[in-house]
């Protein structure tokens, strides 16, 4: 029985998530604004292309897609503290 390929963009997915988690802090969530959009789109590619294509890797797209809006989520309510201490 042949090893299914793992998706190449699952993993770039999964990877830019962690990535926007991380700098999240370090860039006051400047960066995970950029970030998690692409680890969403790089997701949703690998998605369609893991059911065409027959391949591996469905749990590392949609962890990324989950990590990515919890980052996205997060990096708001960064801005919004912010905003709330600078103004308030």
């Amino acid at each position: 029985m042949a090893k299914e390929k793992r998706s190449v963009f699952a993993i770039i997915c999964f990877i830019l998530a962690l990535l926007s988690l991380v700098v999240m802090p370090f860039t006051w969530g400047l960066l995970t604004v950029w970030i998690a959009p692409i680890s969403i789109i790089f997701g949703i590619i690998s998605l369609v292309l893991i059911k065409k294509k027959k391949q591996s890797g469905k749990g590392l797209a949609i962890s990324g897609i989950v990590i990515s809006v919890i980052a996205i989520f997060l990096s708001l309510l960064l801005f919004s503290v912010i905003a709330a201490f600078a103004w308030g």
